[in-house]
């Protein structure tokens, strides 16, 4: 069975007013003071999750910072973008043979490459715990080659930590049904095994280990089992090895997926910037991190860095991340689906398959959702 590469330009929000409301009635304050507190979420009741990490020594001199800088403020980034616009992404499915589902993607040129392979295993529940339901159990490691700037203590903090707000997002949004992945209540559940591989980083990686995550979730299948009683009274279970039988995993596409955006400052002024480079990143005092549903909702929130966040700012993000969610949402559920259409057991393992065409994504829905947008960054300006 072939496997099906797609491509999608992401949305190109760069217009200077979304770019202007984005930095919301003041600039963040970066000089070296730690952010802290909680910040209120309006609209539902989303866990807030403030923590602040230690810069690394940067590779960039300081010419090279103040470029970044100055083009960011200019609204034209040293890969051409505007301040939020996203890197095309390429997904690819069915990567790993032997998994029950599996998804390698790929953001921008000078990609960010992320492997993910998910693999169900039959365990007897937590003794512990009040109901019998199955878990999900996640775990992140760099290969060596994308890892040469990190000593084994700064590696295992990087995994240690990208494998806790991979676990926070999937388990905060309470949208797969655990109790689901029941086989035998009290005696055997499913355990999902969720393995993510960092090829290379180019910046923006806990947005694309979401995404890959989320697209290898989308294409994993649970074999149908047979339980039947046997010699005194004991449970067998049988399992059914036709992959044509195989179901999809339950509560996948209501997954939320990450949305960072990431402060650029040049002295007192500064502008967000989605889907930051890795270069960016050096030059970022603080990052927001939205947990944000196919609906636009906001499942959670987790901001890094050193520098403090302006509640009016905070506003104007969500103003718009919350519709950047919903159009990537949309673009990986339609890509893993054209995936599995495009993918038949006819296909040669030696035959190249075509790529399908990219999906395109409206950046606004129509004249009247542009002028009111035009209106509230005036009115956050002022």
């Amino acid at each position: 069975m072939s496997n099906t590469i797609l491509s999608s330009p992401l949305p190109q929000a760069g217009a200077a007013a979304a770019a202007k409301a984005a930095t919301g009635a003041g600039s963040a304050a970066a000089g070296g003071r730690t952010g802290a507190g909680v910040l209120a979420a309006s609209g539902g009741s989303a866990s807030v999750l403030l923590s602040n990490s230690v810069a690394s020594s940067s590779r960039l001199s300081a010419a090279e910072m103040q470029y970044i800088g100055e083009g960011v403020l200019s609204n034209l980034r040293a890969d051409g973008r505007a301040r939020l616009d996203y890197r095309p992404l390429t997904i690819e499915t069915g990567v790993v043979p032997h998994a029950n589902g599996s998804a390698r993607l790929r953001l921008g040129t000078a990609a960010t490459d992320v492997l993910v392979a998910v693999n169900l295993s039959m365990v007897v529940p937590e003794p512990d715990t009040n109901e019998s339901r199955g878990s999900v159990v996640c775990n992140v490691e760099h290969t060596a080659a994308c890892a040469v700037d990190l000593d084994d203590r700064a590696l295992q903090a990087a995994n240690v930590h990208l494998t806790a707000e991979l676990q926070r997002v999937l388990n905060d949004s309470g949208a797969l049904p655990l109790r689901s992945l029941v086989i035998i209540p009290d005696a055997q559940v499913w355990l999902v095994n969720i393995d993510v591989l960092i090829m290379d980083n180019a910046g923006n990686l806990l947005d694309a280990i979401v995404m890959a995550t989320k697209a290898a979730l989308l294409s994993t299948t649970i074999p149908p089992l047979e339980i039947v009683t046997g010699d005194g009274g004991a449970p067998e279970i049988t399992v059914n090895d036709d992959p044509f039988s195989h179901v999809a995993l339950p509560g996948v596409s209501r997954l939320p997926l990450a949305i960072t955006l990431s402060k650029v400052a040049v002295g007192h002024a500064g502008e967000w910037i989605l889907d930051a480079t890795s270069d960016e990143e050096q030059c970022s005092s603080v990052r927001l991190t939205l947990s944000l549903t196919p609906e636009g909702r906001l499942a959670g929130m987790s901001k890094g860095g050193v520098g403090t966040l302006n509640l009016a700012a905070l506003d104007a993000i969500m103003a718009h991340a919350a519709p950047l969610g919903v159009q990537l949402n949309k673009i990986i559920q339609q890509q893993v689906q054209g995936a599995k259409g495009h993918a038949t057991a006819g296909d040669a393992e030696h035959d190249a398959p075509a790529p399908a065409p990219p999906v395109p994504v409206a950046t606004g829905a129509n004249k009247g959702a542009s002028k009111k947008k035009k209106k509230q960054s005036a009115a956050m300006e002022d």
